[in-house]
């Protein structure tokens, strides 16, 4: 399990450095929610 938690960690970190996949993906997530909030 540890070394799939790693592995995982890692695949994170690569799409972050190459393309901010975290940081989009977060920012979407709260545009939606934001959008559910006010509707």
């Amino acid at each position: 399990m540890h070394n799939l938690s790693r592995r995982i960690a890692i695949a994170l970190q690569h799409e972050e450095r190459r393309c901010q996949y975290l940081t989009r993906e977060a920012k979407l997530m709260l545009a939606v929610q934001d959008e559910r909030v006010f509707v």
